[in-house]
């Protein structure tokens, strides 16, 4: 009889612990249930949308440009890069180009400057009909060239008949530039300078073709950058900053190039 007692007792204390076992084993799983079910829906959301709204900033650019187009502007020409997905061409909106097809590029400032600043995973692309019926996804013209400029100076050369130009290319800021040990690059190390070869490998280059190409680059051209450290959405008090730090750095840095360039313009246009 007592050893019968003494085995139920065994059993009811592994009965106990086990129970307290499945409570802490049931809180844990809901625990992780709960963590999920708030962090998995936001990832998705994050994986699947852009991460700021596109028609916020198609109000700013309707509230600063208005519906005035770009042939309407005051420069003798303007260029504002995008590019359409769907036909798999640039966009180059320009009153060169609204003046031999209208039908694309005879179009509002603010459509174009929302095209080409919809930079892919910031904002959704910039939706247009042009005038032939066509629907065009246009996306920021970083992708095709992250520095412009060089497509300014053809504009300017090729299409506009120009025969002395001076560029002055202002840059947007670029991480600290570091160069790498053949020995170390792999498949890893590609994937994570896949942003840097589809933006800064343009950028040097344009740089280095009109340095060789211009005229006289040391008086004609005038190519203004800095290092930064910060994100390129970056808004808090210290990045906002940083940035003007930044410009100030980048100015004084091209403070004396800067003024001779400005100085050698207004000479030539206004000097009696």
């Amino acid at each position: 009889m007592q050893e019968t007692l003494a085995e139920l007792n065994k059993v009811e204390t592994q009965y106990k612990a086990n129970k307290d076992r499945k409570w802490i084993v049931t809180g844990v799983f809901i625990l992780i249930g709960l963590i999920l079910g708030s962090t998995i829906p936001a990832l998705v959301n994050k994986l699947t949308h852009s991460s700021y709204n596109r028609t916020g900033l198609d109000n700013i650019m309707q509230s600063l440009l208005g519906q005035f187009h770009i042939d309407q502007t005051l420069s003798d020409e303007v260029l504002i890069v995008a590019y359409d997905y769907n036909s798999q061409e640039p966009r180059f909106f320009s009153k060169y180009f609204s003046h031999n097809d209208p039908l694309i590029y005879d179009v509002p400032v603010g459509n174009a400057t929302g095209a080409s600043a919809a930079a892919p995973t910031f904002f959704d692309p910039k939706v247009n009909k042009d005038g032939y019926g066509f629907t065009e996804m246009q996306i920021d013209g970083g992708i095709i060239c992250n520095n412009p400029a060089l497509y300014a100076y053809e504009l300017a050369r090729n299409y506009r008949g120009h025969d002395k130009i001076r560029v002055i290319s202002l840059g947007t800021g670029e991480k600290p530039f570091k160069a790498v040990d053949p020995e170390d690059m792999n498949v890893v190390s590609y994937m994570s300078k896949s942003s840097e070869f589809m933006m800064n490998m343009d950028t040097y280059s344009a740089d280095n073709y009109l340095q060789t190409f211009i005229p006289d680059p040391k008086n004609n051209y005038l190519r203004m950058q800095t290092t930064t450290s910060l994100g390129m959405d970056k808004i808090d008090k210290k990045s906002i900053e940083g940035l003007i730090k930044d410009g100030n750095k980048l100015w004084k840095e091209n403070e004396e190039n800067m003024k001779k360039i400005l100085r050698d313009i207004i000479d030539e246009r206004f000097a009696k």
